[in-house]
């Protein structure tokens, strides 16, 4: 017996045809755009023609004799993509409070389209509805010019919601992607683990797209980084930003999650004892705030480290007694067992920003 390669079990799973749904279900004028965009971004450089297109990208495949759209196909330049894939919308929630609680819903909305729809309509709502400051650092320099500081690194954002889309298994069937929005971070979860050969240990390091077709389609309209360098993004953004790692999960291999904090409230001007902290005293508050409240000496330090403020844990003392001083922290616990408590002195996270308008 000779040995052969199967050259369909080679293929991606967003390049198979999908049996019964013809060229008919995607839209020409929705890919004519996109050919014309891209072109102009220099991102794209074969035919011109949409069917074209269409087959060269594997937006089209043949299934016997008969000519099928791809999943690649429905999700970009579908007429009605929910028509085939009835869950592959967005379930987009943004709470009041930390947590998902069902009397705390601020907005709840089902995003649905092609992927191009639901990226620009989640979007939009996620950068309405961050908030925005002016950064102290400025200040504190003497200068008078105003830096807007958002509450998320918008291309972090971005780039996590593209992931989201481009790398969703869209063939199981009864679940949908999520987007929760909290005062405090952003969760987006999709159906499907992290493909085979990937951990969430060396997600920076090996590159695997579950649907490189989208994933090119993406790129061309400018919507995604080079294969493989959108985590990378995410987190060259957030330690830009000094804010801490996002954190990645494979829920059973069956989801994959991504948390993104946002900046504390006291990263942003509010006047009155606020605009007399310093940079690393505003971290610190940070850092309390975001471990439920109360930290140790110790955790604070391990913090501090992580986002590149190398420090002491005499230097943390000193920080800590400054900040219970003020009134912003208070002591609890015996001398062998001591927590630094926010205090009520500290305003809440929303009586801090504007929104952003």
């Amino acid at each position: 017996m000779t040995d052969y390669i199967d050259l369909q079990k080679l293929r991606s799973i967003d390049s198979l045809p999908i049996r019964g749904v013809g060229p008919e279900h995607l839209d020409p004028e929705k890919t004519a755009e996109h050919i014309t965009r891209a072109v102009e971004r220099r991102r794209y450089r074969g035919p011109a023609g949409v069917e074209a297109f269409w087959k060269n990208t594997g937006c089209l495949a043949e299934d016997d004799n008969d000519l099928c759209a791809t999943i690649a196909g429905i999700m970009c330049f579908g007429r009605n993509p929910q028509s085939v894939f009835p869950n592959a919308i967005i379930s987009l929630v943004h709470y009041t409070g930390s947590y998902v609680h069902s009397n705390e819903v601020l907005n709840r909305d089902r995003i649905d389209g092609t992927i191009f729809d639901q990226a620009s309509r989640v979007q939009e709502y996620l950068f309405n509805n961050m908030r925005k400051g002016m950064n102290l650092e400025n200040l504190h320099r003497g200068s008078l010019e105003r830096e807007d500081v958002y509450q998320w690194p918008l291309p972090a954002v971005r780039e996590a919601l593209v992931n989201l889309l481009g790398h969703r298994d869209y063939t199981q069937r009864g679940v949908v992607a999520d987007v929760l929005m909290f005062p405090t971070h952003i969760l987006m979860t999709n159906p499907g683990g992290l493909p085979a050969g990937v951990t969430v240990d060396r997600i920076a390091e090996v590159h695997e797209s579950r649907n490189p077709i989208i994933a090119e389609i993406l790129r061309q309209a400018g919507l995604g980084e080079e294969a493989g360098q959108g985590v990378d993004t995410i987190l060259r953004e957030y330690e830009r930003a000094r804010l801490p790692r996002p954190q990645f999960e494979d829920l059973d291999h069956k989801f994959f999650r991504v948390t993104l904090v946002g900046r504390a409230p006291e990263t942003f001007y509010e006047g009155g004892v606020y605009a007399k902290l310093t940079d690393r005293q505003r971290r610190i508050l940070a850092i309390v705030r975001t471990l439920g409240g109360q930290a140790t000496a110790q955790q604070i330090t391990g913090q501090l480290n992580t986002t590149g403020d190398p420090i002491q844990h005499r230097q943390v003392n000193r920080e800590t007694t400054q900040l219970i001083e003020i009134g912003l922290l208070r002591r609890v616990g015996g001398s062998h067992q001591t927590q630094y408590e926010l205090t009520e002195n500290t305003p809440t996270q929303a009586s801090f920003f504007s929104p952003n308008s």
